[in-house]
């Protein structure tokens, strides 16, 4: 029997064997389709006459870059001014190639620029410290303390300065400086020298004490006239010049002090002076318009003075009747009109019951009265308000229903919510987000909600002053509403043919059925 069997159990993956007879020999192929790492090794192939030549299948590596070492310290740890700076060194070695593999390639090693200390931060140039140093002193001393010596008083001084030029980069503080002088007991910013060339300082003209005050002549003196004096007298010590004309120029002199008497106005009164009436003032006002008044009139007087009596004698005020003949004004006649109607429907928590109004008219009277009239109604004017009886409670929003419009995209899966609004009167409220179970707010369905979703509405009322308008705020894209039902209670809002609702502010009046 020629035919022939092998087993394939040996064979890896993706390896087959082929079998080609020839008249002496036959050839046996082991065919590799695709190269994995299990099929790098050796190969041979047995049967029954013996073993084949081995052959081998190696795998090509290329050489491989191992990571890099870690940078040398750098060669400068800083750097003054514009000096260049420093560098540092990393390397890494290659793996060799394998079976004919290709050499590793770039470079082995890695040179950067640098300048700071081992294990500061090598991204950030370090600046060399520079100490604080004295500046020279100032070329010219400063002005004397005073422009003279001052005869046994301390000699004027003048003084020069110096600065400190502060430390960079960390170097030696002007503290450290200040330190280090006071130690060694030198000079700090300032340096002290007396001015010896002055000349002595002038001393003014002084006066001497005054004497006592003589005594007045008269114990009064006419009202209007010249007072009487008394005088008082004092001594001048002369004045000690300097050697400076200069300074001389502004010295008092007893002669600058002029006279060294005194002179003052005694202390007395004026002599008494009497009180004197003036001239009667013009009859005051009559105290009625009609049917006899009286009317006043009243005089000043000049008190008396200077010890005299304070009030002239006669009367200060005359009285005398006025106005018997003429006929009074009569007040005008008032009529309040009947209640309106009230100016709400219901009432809110805060307890406003609304109110009615009423107006009152006017008949005129003759002769009229000046104040009494029609021009000036009583209180409380000309119109009078009070509460509304029997006016029930509001009811906030208990029900909203809408049905979604059945055209193409009408509906819409974003968050809605439903505003609310008495015309302009700034009364406003919005609900949280209206989301019902299941694909809530979907093209030609409807919505209907009367539960904890309309909660933030609850002190929101219509107002019968004000019209009530609606929108739907939508979070993204637009919703268009067909009809809308409101309830607050036993009131019901409808409305219908309503257009698109989008992310912007486009209110809708609905009207009460």
């Amino acid at each position: 029997d020629d035919k022939e069997t092998f087993d394939d159990s040996f064979l890896l993956k993706s390896m087959n064997v082929k079998d080609e007879p020839a008249d002496k020999f036959k050839t046996i192929q082991v065919t590799i389709d695709s190269v994995e790492d299990l099929h790098f090794g050796e190969y041979y192939v047995k049967n029954d006459k013996g073993n084949s030549q081995i052959s081998k299948l190696k795998k090509i590596i290329d050489g491989e870059w191992a990571d890099w070492g870690i940078f040398s310290d750098c060669s400068k740890t800083c750097i003054k001014g514009d000096e260049k700076p420093g560098t540092m060194t990393r390397v890494r070695e290659c793996k060799p190639p394998q079976n004919g593999g290709l050499e590793c390639k770039g470079m082995d090693s890695q040179i950067v620029a640098c300048a700071h200390r081992h294990g500061e931060n090598a991204e950030q140039f370090r600046q060399c410290p520079v100490d604080a140093i004295w500046s020279g002193w100032a070329s010219g001393w400063g002005k004397c303390s005073a422009n003279c010596i001052k005869e046994g008083g301390i000699v004027p001084q003048k003084t020069r300065s110096r600065v400190c030029q502060p430390e960079r980069f960390g170097g030696k503080t002007c503290a450290q400086l200040e330190g280090e002088a006071k130690a060694e007991k030198l000079l700090l910013y300032t340096e002290t020298q007396e001015c010896t060339s002055l000349p002595k300082c002038p001393n003014p003209a002084s006066l001497g004490p005054w004497s006592d005050w003589s005594s007045c002549s008269t114990t009064c003196y006419p009202e209007g006239g010249t007072v009487p004096q008394t005088t008082r007298k004092r001594t001048c010590k002369k004045a000690s010049l300097s050697t400076s004309d200069e300074l001389n120029a502004d010295i008092l002199t007893c002669e600058a002090f002029g006279e060294m008497e005194a002179y003052k106005n005694c202390k007395i009164s004026a002599c008494p002076v009497n009180a004197e009436w003036q001239i009667w003032s013009e009859w005051s006002a009559c105290t009625t318009s009609c049917e006899r008044g009286s009317r006043h009139r009243s005089r000043s007087y000049f008190p008396g003075r200077n010890g005299a009596e304070a009030k002239p004698a006669g009367n200060q005020k005359e009285k005398e009747d006025c106005n018997a003949e003429a006929k009074c004004p009569v007040a005008a006649t008032w009529t309040w009109g009947t209640w309106s109607s009230c100016n709400i429907d219901c009432y809110k928590p805060d307890g406003n019951r609304g109110v009615r109004t009423r107006e009152q008219s006017c008949q005129e009277e003759d002769p009229p009265h000046e104040f009494l009239n029609c021009k000036y109604p009583p209180s409380p004017g000309l119109e009078d308000t009070k509460p509304c009886p029997g006016i029930p409670r509001c009811s906030p929003l208990t029900r909203l229903y809408a049905e979604i419009h059945g055209g193409k995209w009408s509906g819409t899966d974003a968050s809605v919510y439903l505003r609310l609004r008495n015309g302009d009167s700034g009364e406003e409220c919005e609900t949280d987000v209206l989301d019902s179970p299941g694909n809530s707010w979907a093209t030609g369905t409807s919505e209907d909600f009367t539960g904890s979703e309309l909660a933030r509405c609850r002190n929101f009322y219509p107002s019968p002053q004000y019209n009530l308008e609606f929108m739907f705020r939508v979070a993204t894209d637009g919703l268009r509403i067909s009809k809308v039902w409101l309830e607050f209670g036993s009131k019901v809002y409808t409305g219908d043919s309503y257009g698109w609702f989008e992310n912007v502010e486009s209110w809708f009046t609905i009207t009460r059925g």
